[in-house]
């Protein structure tokens, strides 16, 4: 009795990390929680703003749930109310692709809902949301005070790359070379040839003498 217990007791403890394998994959596969975002403090609306391609507010019409490659996503078709950075026109409709939450997605929206995009352009035109990206639901237009801070932050920005792009480099442009300076190595190389034929000239005198 005491053997058959001690064999079903090791066959119990062989089993329990093949049993615990299902459940440690699960966890590594979660989705991570995402910062909180404060739309009012200026730092991380900026921080929002430099990791997306397109920010703008807007109304989804409607969505589909398509397979795109063999992943499931939600594409949203939305009307741009107000663009803060991009190309996007105004009143002119754009689609905003999301993924399932299981996939660490945003979600599907729902039609009729107005949101805030920090969105990134996609190779066919269409807009990526992605679960941490900032987008935010909103009940009505975007506050005024709102507005105004993204105006701010997308122009400092604006500025920011222009000051860049016209910085000069860091070792300073070197002056262009003067004439002279130019002009001295040929000198050089004509002297020394005019040198070089007088002395074939006087050596061939001497020898005649």
């Amino acid at each position: 009795m005491l053997r058959i217990l001690s064999l079903a007791l090791a066959g119990l403890l062989a089993l329990a990390p093949v049993a615990a394998i299902p459940q440690a994959a699960y966890a590594s596969t979660a989705p991570q929680a995402c910062e909180p975002f404060d739309i009012d403090n200026a730092k991380e609306v900026r921080a929002k703003l430099d990791a997306a391609d397109t920010v703008f507010e807007g109304r989804v019409q409607s969505v589909a749930k398509v397979q795109t490659n063999g992943t499931a996503e939600f594409q949203h078709k939305v009307r741009v109310v107000t663009v803060y950075a991009g190309d996007l026109e105004t009143e002119e409709p754009t689609t905003v692709v999301t993924f399932p939450r299981s996939d660490d997605g945003h979600g599907r929206m729902a039609g009729g809902t107005r949101h805030l995009f920090f969105a990134n352009d996609r190779s066919d035109g269409s807009q990526v949301v992605d679960r941490c990206s900032g987008t935010t639901t909103l009940q009505q237009r975007l506050p005024d005070s709102r507005a105004a801070l993204l105006d701010q932050l997308v122009a400092e920005e604006a500025e920011s790359a222009r000051d860049v792009a016209l910085e000069e480099p860091s070792a300073g442009v070197s002056d262009a070379p003067s004439l002279k300076r130019l002009a001295l190595p040929g000198a050089l190389v004509s002297l020394v040839g005019l040198l070089a034929l007088v002395l074939v000239v006087a050596v061939g005198a001497r020898r005649a003498r």
